[in-house]
């Protein structure tokens, strides 16, 4: 009998930690703005329904990304891409965006992401190069995400940090600060607190300075 309470116990100690653990699992394959060195599980559907960043903080699209077994297929406004798994923490994708309209010029994007795990902290290196309008740049960036300790009941709570440099001095950096909330396994919420790198030109502390709202399926 005392074996099968031991059991039992194992079992359920198991599951709550499965269970507490899901939401941070549960979380898209990006950060605020940059490309994170993971892919959704296979079958997985992530859905960006609502993405304010571009005028305050670095522009996004909104995306469709569906989990597939050696990585994820991207669908945005923009351009369709395939993010590669090429390690549990490493990932090689590809964006190509083609625009006949003379208002938008098509596009090809190339980069790696490398993620970095460490105890209640995640580091994120990101390189990409990008070629349009007839010229090409290389941009690096980087990402730091620490968990926040919250009470249970409120969520999981990241606060985080990115930033992207160019090699062009046309292209200004950026920057970006700001919470990632997971009330559910199945919600991501992206609060940019402090962002420049917009379409505004400036630095700016606004609650909020960009919002992007995650699901998944």
């Amino acid at each position: 009998m005392r074996r099968v309470r031991r059991v039992a116990h194992t079992l359920g100690l198991s599951l709550l930690a499965s269970l507490l653990a899901l939401p941070v699992t549960a979380a898209p394959s990006r950060g605020f703005g940059q490309e994170f060195g993971r892919t959704a599980s296979s079958g997985v559907l992530y859905f960006d329904l609502y993405n304010s960043t571009g005028t305050w903080s670095k522009a996004t699209d909104n995306q469709i990304r569906m989990g597939l077994p050696w990585g994820e297929a991207i669908f945005s406004e923009r351009a369709l891409g395939y993010k590669h798994r090429l390690q549990p923490y490493l990932a090689a994708y590809a964006f190509a965006g083609i625009n006949t309209s003379s208002r938008e010029a098509s596009y090809l994007q190339a980069g790696a992401s490398y993620l970095l795990p460490l105890r209640g902290v995640l580091l994120n290196f990101n390189p990409e190069a990008l070629r349009e309008q007839g010229s090409n740049r290389l941009v690096i960036n980087g990402a730091a995400f620490f968990a926040l300790r919250m009470p249970r009941v409120w969520g999981k709570w990241q606060l985080g940090g990115e930033f992207s440099l160019s090699d062009q001095a046309s292209n200004r950096s950026s920057l970006a600060l700001g919470l990632r909330w997971l009330p559910r396994e199945a919600v991501t919420l992206d609060i940019i607190l402090a962002a420049n790198g917009g379409s505004m030109d400036t630095t700016v502390i606004r609650t909020p300075a960009a919002l992007r709202l995650n699901l998944r399926w």
